[in-house]
This record gives C-alpha cells, sequence and structure tokens, in this order.
C-alpha cells in the first residue's frame, strides 16, 4: 500500500493520511474470504474518505469478480473504494473501466472517476474524440479481429477490393476506414492511386481500444409464430450463446438477419402476425449481414459471430451470462 500512498501523493501534490484496517475490524461487515482475499486500508484524501483494496494474490485475477467486489464493499462499509494492483494487461485496464471499478495501479494510472480523477501514464496523449462507429466501419473492424485464417489481407487488399468483399459502394468503404484512421484504430497507407489499412497487430490489444466505439449490432427485435423458409437461420442472443459456453439453450429461439434482406421480406408478407412483445421466435435485425461472418466463425457455423454477440447483449447481461462472456472474450485471442 505504501507505493499506491507514494503514488497518489505525487499526483495530487499534497500529503494524505493511510490507515491500515486489520481484517478482524471487517470480520461482521464482509465475508471472510474477501478479508482472507485482501489487504485493506483507509485512506483520507481532498476531504473525502477513500478504502483501498488491494488482493494478496494476482493469480486468475477476474475483472468480473473485481467488480462485484467492489459493489459490495461500498454497500456494507458506506465509502467509496479502489482496487489497489501491481502489474496488469492493457486490456484488463480497459476492462475496469467498461465496469467502472475505481483502480490505482502504482507509477501507472489512477482511475478515481468519484473525484473526476482519471490520469493515464505520463498524462500526455492526445484526448480521442469518441464517436460510435458505423456499420460498415464496425464490420471491417471485427472481421480484422476474428479473421485468424487472414482470408481478407489487408495489408494487400485497396479500398476498392474491401468494398466488393463487404458488399459496400467505394463511398461507404472510404467513410467507414476514415471513421477508423480518426478514432486511431487504423492507419492509412498509400501506394500510388490506392489506399491500404494499416491494423496493429496485437489484436487483443486494438479490441480492448475499440471496444468504447462499437455499439449494439441489432437494430430491432420482432417476435413471430411461424419461421419463413427464407429466412437464414443464423442464432442470435441466448440461442447463440448456448452454442459458444455451457449454458443451457433458452425456451425462446433468437434469429438474427441483416435489415435489407428483412425489410425486402416484409415487403413480400413474409413475416405473419408480427409483433414487438411475444412469439415463438425473435427475430433481430441487424445493422450489418450477420451472415457475412460464418466465414471465419469457425466454432460454429450456425450462430453470430462472437464479439458482435457480445455487443448485442453487454447492456442486459446478469451474472450468468457476464462469466459466459468472460470466458468466450478470452479464449478468442
Amino acid at each position: 500500500m505504501e507505493k499506491a500512498k507514494q503514488y497518489i501523493e505525487e499526483i495530487l501534490g499534497e500529503s494524505i493520511i493511510i490507515t491500515t484496517i486489520k481484517s478482524k475490524d471487517l470480520g461482521s461487515l464482509l465475508p471472510f474470504y474477501m478479508t482472507e482475499m485482501y489487504s485493506f486500508c483507509k485512506v483520507q484524501m481532498m476531504h473525502n474518505t477513500l478504502l483501498l483494496f488491494e488482493p494478496k494474490h494476482n493469480d486468475d485475477l477476474s475483472i468480473l469478480q473485481l467488480s462485484k467486489h467492489q459493489e459490495l464493499i461500498e454497500e456494507k462499509l458506506h465509502c467509496k473504494s479502489a482496487v489497489v494492483l501491481q502489474e496488469i494487461e492493457r486490456f484488463q485496464r480497459q476492462r475496469l473501466i467498461e465496469k467502472r471499478v475505481q483502480f490505482i495501479i502504482p507509477g501507472k494510472q489512477i482511475y478515481l472517476p468519484f473525484w473526476l480523477i482519471d490520469l493515464k501514464e505520463g498524462n500526455n496523449q492526445k484526448r480521442q474524440k469518441k464517436e460510435s462507429l458505423s456499420p460498415a466501419a464496425q464490420m471491417i473492424l471485427i472481421w480484422y479481429l476474428l479473421d485468424k485464417k487472414n482470408l481478407i489481407d489487408f495489408s494487400s487488399s485497396s479500398l476498392q477490393d474491401l468494398a466488393k468483399q463487404f458488399e459496400y459502394s467505394p463511398m461507404t468503404i472510404t467513410k467507414a476506414t476514415n471513421e477508423l484512421v480518426s478514432n486511431e484504430l487504423c492507419e492509412f497507407r498509400t501506394d500510388g492511386k490506392q489506399k491500404f489499412i494499416d491494423f496493429q497487430k496485437d489484436k487483443q490489444n486494438l479490441w480492448a481500444r475499440s471496444e468504447p466505439y462499437l455499439v449494439n449490432p441489432v437494430l430491432k427485435t420482432i417476435y413471430i409464430d411461424h419461421l419463413p423458409n427464407s429466412v437464414g437461420h443464423v442464432l442470435s442472443n441466448f440461442s447463440a450463446l448456448s452454442e459458444y459456453s455451457e449454458m443451457n439453450p433458452s425456451s425462446q429461439r433468437y434469429y438474427a438477419i441483416d435489415k435489407t434482406v428483412f425489410y425486402g421480406l416484409e415487403k413480400t408478407g413474409e413475416f405473419k402476425n408480427s409483433n414487438d412483445r411475444e412469439g415463438k421466435y425473435c427475430i433481430e435485425v441487424w445493422k450489418y449481414n450477420p451472415e457475412k461472418f460464418m466465414e471465419i466463425v469457425h466454432n460454429n457455423d450456425f450462430a453470430v459471430d462472437p464479439l458482435s454477440l457480445y455487443l448485442s447483449m453487454k447492456d442486459n447481461q446478469d451474472e450468468r451470462t457476464e462469466y459466459a462472456f468472460e470466458n468466450l472474450i478470452d479464449h478468442i485471442w
């Protein structure tokens, strides 16, 4: 904890008071396993009290577990808290921020939004203008992240080539790649009159950096009792998650369909008695074509890709699905 104290004082430019809390003093407030798992101390800073808790062992560090434990600590002890960590991967830091877990990594980063403090390594990086990616840009990025067989070689595929590959107009692809470049998710490379995309090779880090820009691919949902034969049977939502994990399938069957295909079938009356509340089948209308990823989804040929699946469900997760996604995404890399 001493390193954390010195780092806080260095950042704030003022002395702080830190007091160790013994496990026995927390025994009546926190579960025994938590008092054995962490060291605790109390910091008085900026006229506020902050409780610091540090894992005694960093083995098998679970971001979800840290998030749950921080919620419990703040609920039982009635004060804000932050976890002190020594060395963790960059993508794990990103996951902590996404979960709004306050943390201190001595000498590297402080993330304390309660005090409006978010001081990152060196504090000299340019702030990014965070704008959500368009469906085309998101599709390109997710393809790159999942394409382990290099079916599309971005280093040799011009923007015109990508337009054909992803079935978008050249103008749409140009706009999409401009979005990726402006958000510093890739770089342009020019060879004569042709432009190419250069992505960084560390895909795990790229995913962590890009997730704040990615959006839910589901445009809307409808419910029907009879599934038209013309609808591609691409599983989504809980139906897809059960294919990727050990979760039991839900009684509701979920399917994904591209919005262009959906509106075409809707015009011809293929979706009879559709509504937005209930039915044997739930049809998710996607902003981009989920079937396109069937070429690179190697674990399952009938479910939407795992990254898009996560993005479609991350705002509606319970503890069971959070664990399933944490294991799923970690194993992608």
